[in-house]
């Protein structure tokens, strides 16, 4: 089974911020795509569907408190994590952070071995949470199926027979009154 690698997208109006990104997450084996503000990021994240975003908050288009808000709205960013990685640091931009969808939140300076742990936790318990949902759909398949009763096919008419369905006539033709003959 091969793997691939992890596509991150980070969205930063600093040069300097997404390089400091690539440059601690390309060599832990990871891709990544580069975005200058929000909205670029938002266009990315259509094209590229990223398997994590790295968000700044204080981008000059669209702050990251939006951009991540928008990103929770499209179908495939219902469940990508969104780790914000920013300068700001009180309560009320941590605590904003998470009411608008980030998944985890880092202040800068950030050392580059925390900022890759952290990358690859998210990556690991959304691969995991991705896995428990194709389980409980295949669970839930398998619950309908076992509903529908006992089928089996005959090759000779090219049949499906529902043994349910016929216990049940069954059980209806034993329970009905005789006829007298």
């Amino acid at each position: 089974m091969t793997q691939t690698r992890p596509t991150i997208l980070i969205a930063d109006d600093d040069p300097l911020s997404r390089l400091f990104v690539r440059n601690a997450l390309e060599p832990a084996g990871m891709t990544v795509a580069e975005a200058t503000g929000g909205q670029d990021a938002l266009v990315k994240f259509e094209a590229l569907a990223p398997d994590l975003v790295v968000l700044d908050i204080m981008m000059p288009d669209m702050d990251g408190y939006l951009t991540c808000s928008r990103l929770r709205t499209l179908p495939r960013g219902k469940r990508v994590p969104i780790l914000i990685l920013t300068g700001l640091d009180d309560a009320h931009s941590i605590a904003q952070a998470y009411q608008h969808g980030a998944t985890d939140f880092i202040t800068k300076p950030v050392n580059a071995t925390i900022l890759c742990h952290h990358v690859r936790y998210m990556l690991r318990t959304n691969n995991v949470l991705h896995a428990l949902i194709r389980s409980e759909s295949r669970l839930e398949l398998a619950q309908r199926i076992a509903r529908i009763g006992n089928w089996d096919w005959n090759p000779k008419t090219n049949r499906l027979m529902n043994y349910a369905a016929c216990w049940a006539c069954v059980r209806r033709i034993s329970a009905a009154p005789s006829r007298p003959s």
